[in-house]
């Protein structure tokens, strides 16, 4: 079985503008009924960024029960050979008032509007299928059919959902790099006057930051020493806008309470994300090379940036 990699993980770094303050909920909800154009399209962002999210998690967890049967499928005689695998249980989290991913709104001209009907529609395809050839597996596997033929229909559809998956990958990265082209002059235009633009955009820009350097360790895990200059670039980057950030006062409001937590916690999980760097780094340098530990390393790093961003802005 070809191992799945997440390398567009990463491009799920849209960034959402939602802040629990009325006035600005107000603003992305009431698009349907004459919102601004800036509005329909943070909402239509944040609709996206909420779609990949639940789809990538059912695939994460998808991903670690096609390693396990795989691993079974290699030791069918073995009879200590241990299955467990986790029940895989996807739910549409959109609300109600959310813009359908599938059906964006008038705010984009008619071309990019095309656009995300169309890979918006093949993105969820590509899920849907995944999700029956699954179903197909997960049957398979339940009922013993293995014995039947030593696994060989096993790896055959292993083979097609990781095939499956890549293909949802390459369609949401294009998806992705092009919200985020169309985003960015909306985000400034719905925060130009909140007391936390700043902070923001100043996570965004260490956020983006760390992406460009765990892509670029996904893309290029071997022959260290030819790329250790582009590792250091990247890495002197994100210390840049780690020391721009942490010059920003508390972002303290009687109207957004709590938002100065958060905001230590973002700057925490950005200087482990360089501890844990540098230390890939040091390693990398030694031996020649990134493992797979140090890319899932990596990952959860700046899984957990991402996440103490979204518990600022949500």
């Amino acid at each position: 079985m070809k191992k799945l990699i997440f390398l567009l993980v990463f491009s799920f770094l849209l960034i959402s503008c939602k802040i629990d303050n009325e006035k600005w909920k107000e603003s992305l909800e009431s698009v349907a009924s004459g919102g601004s154009e800036a509005a329909e399209i943070v909402a239509y962002n944040n609709a996206l960024i909420k779609l990949s999210d639940n789809q990538h998690g059912y695939i994460q967890s998808l991903n670690g029960n096609l390693n396990r049967i795989a691993d079974k499928l290699l030791n069918l005689d073995d009879p200590y050979a241990y299955l467990s695998l986790t029940p895989l249980i996807y739910t549409n989290i959109q609300a109600y008032n959310d813009p359908d991913p599938e059906k964006p709104g008038s705010a984009f001209e008619k071309e990019d509007k095309e656009f995300f009907e169309k890979n918006v529609l093949a993105m969820n395809e590509l899920f849907r299928a995944i999700q029956n050839d699954y179903s197909k597996l997960d049957e398979y596997i339940k009922a013993e059919d293995f014995k039947d033929d030593q696994g060989k229909a096993g790896n055959e559809m292993i083979s097609q959902i990781d095939q499956l998956v890549e293909k949802y990958y390459d369609t949401n990265k294009i998806i992705t790099d092009k919200i985020v082209m169309l985003s960015e002059k909306a985000e400034w235009e719905v925060l130009k006057t909140h007391p936390f633009k700043d902070h923001i955009f100043a996570m965004k820009d260490a956020s983006n930051a760390v992406a460009d350097f765990v892509t670029f360790a996904y893309d290029n895990p071997e022959n260290y020493g030819s790329n250790e200059s582009k590792f250091k670039e990247l890495y002197e980057k994100i210390e840049a806008f780690n020391a721009q950030r942490e010059t920003l006062a508390s972002p303290q409001n009687s109207a957004y309470p709590g938002k100065e937590i958060y905001f230590s916690q973002y700057n925490k999980a950005v200087t482990d994300f360089l501890i844990e760097a540098r230390k890939i780094m040091r390693d990398a340098a030694a031996s020649g090379n990134l493992t797979q530990n140090n890319l899932n390393d990596l990952a959860r790093e700046e899984e957990n940036m991402r996440m103490t961003y979204n518990n600022f802005v949500d």
